[in-house]
């Protein structure tokens, strides 16, 4: 019985005689954690996995708030009967302790610009604000009201988290000076000693959470051009 790491992590494996048949018991160290058999839900917390002999699976235990561990190849290749343990130890995501939720990520909402404001005074309060949390401008134009900032890459757990950020600006054409306004937040995660790259897109989901060092960008939107 043997196993093939797919990743770097380390597996506590101990491997005892048994007479009957074969069996994995997997426990992870949260004790709620799911545990999947070939991309299956197969149990809760501590599970005894029963293989046929020859055979192969894929083991993966998941809980929110917790890197993914695995997936791994168990191998079943012996004639022997034996029992494997498997002691999984989850790790936390530590993108959560630096975020918080919000209920505008990714979604965008409408500033209308307080008519005492110029358009030009406008578009220095905008600009000032971007470039307060920002470093990089990839388009603005001022005619258009159109600004986009670079993504800015932020990673977690020795890179194995990436969160990516970054702010979308229209001007909207009516009799009130308004703009569309949309702070974009994704995550995305890999296997250790894998890297992410801040413009792998097909890596990236949209993620129902912001930094915590952009709170304040929203509602400095909101206040100084209302």
């Amino acid at each position: 019985m043997n196993f093939k790491i797919l990743t770097s992590l380390m597996l506590t494996t101990v491997f005892i005689g048994c007479g009957g048949g074969r069996v994995m018991r997997v426990i992870p160290s949260e004790a709620d954690a799911k545990v999947f058999l070939d991309n299956q839900y197969y149990g809760t917390g501590s599970v005894d996995i029963k293989f046929a002999e020859p055979s192969s699976a894929m083991i993966k235990v998941e809980k929110p708030g917790y890197l993914t561990w695995g997936p791994y190849l168990f191998e079943n290749a012996s004639n022997k009967n034996v029992t494997g343990r498997l002691d999984v130890k989850m790790e936390k995501d530590e993108s959560l302790d630096a975020s918080a939720l919000s209920d505008v990520a990714n979604k965008g909402f409408t500033q209308v610009v307080n008519k005492k404001l110029s358009e030009d005074r406008a578009w220095k309060v905008i600009s000032s604000i971007v470039t307060s949390y920002f470093d990089e401008v990839e388009t603005s134009d001022k005619s258009t009201g159109y600004l986009k900032t670079a993504w800015v890459a932020q990673p977690f757990n020795n890179g194995q988290i990436m969160i990516r950020t970054r702010v979308l600006i229209k001007g909207i054409s009516g009799d009130n000076l308004a703009y569309q306004i949309k702070l974009s937040s994704e995550r995305a995660e890999t296997l250790p000693n894998q890297k992410i790259k801040v413009n792998d897109d097909e890596k990236f989901k949209s993620w129902d959470r912001v930094l915590r060092k952009y709170n304040e960008l929203i509602s400095e939107f909101q206040n100084r051009l209302k």
